[in-house]
């Protein structure tokens, strides 16, 4: 970790650890995700974890903080919606499977390679995580003619997924890692086993 980076975060600690000091040990941080590179923000992370900081950050997008390093995180996003603005409070508890991700891993794991997904097929979503979607993802467009691009259908719920990416500010080459952390299983290639295995057969 850059020494240069760190050393803020040091004199802090240092100085709320003070002699009769009580009180939030509080630590406000603008664009963290400008202030450090993808490594050094999550040993930073941990290391304010560890330290009890209580960290008040800004970034132009949720991702930087949610991370497994930071543990729960309340987030503020702001949603602009025409001429006004507004908070939305989520409170992210840390890393858990859900069914989203889960389709999304299931679809990698099917050999077919991120940038080629356009959508994912959901077959059950949460009223909050539905909300949640239609909320990054329909344009004012979209809700002015009261049609979501986040569709519902019998056979569950349709999620764009390039479009997700790029409210969230990631790339395709982020989402394998992504989603193996989120379920805590390696994307591997089935149907390349599968393949290998129907290969062998034939060769007996």
């Amino acid at each position: 970790m850059d020494a240069g980076l760190i050393a803020p975060v040091v004199i802090a600690a240092a100085l709320y650890s003070g002699e009769g000091f009580h009180g939030p040990r509080l630590l406000s941080v603008d664009e963290i995700d400008a202030a450090f590179d993808e490594l050094n923000l999550r040993q930073v992370l941990a290391l304010l974890r560890s330290w009890d900081f209580d960290v008040l950050a800004t970034a132009p997008f949720m991702t930087p903080m949610i991370k497994q390093e930071a543990g729960p995180v309340m987030v503020h996003q702001v949603v602009t919606a025409g001429r006004h603005q507004v908070t939305a409070p989520w409170l992210w508890r840390g890393p858990r499977p859900g069914p989203l991700r889960t389709a999304i891993h299931d679809r990698l794991c099917s050999g077919q390679a991120p940038e080629t997904i356009a959508a994912v097929r959901v077959p059950t979503l949460p009223p909050a995580g539905f909300a949640t979607l239609r909320s990054w993802l329909d344009t004012a467009a979209c809700r002015r003619s009261v049609r979501s691009v986040v569709a519902v259908s019998a056979t569950g719920v349709r999620v764009p997924l390039r479009e997700l990416l790029t409210v969230l500010g990631l790339t395709t080459e982020d989402l394998s890692p992504l989603v193996e952390r989120a379920v805590s299983r390696p994307v591997e290639d089935s149907t390349a086993d599968r393949r290998t295995a129907a290969t062998l057969r034939q060769g007996l």
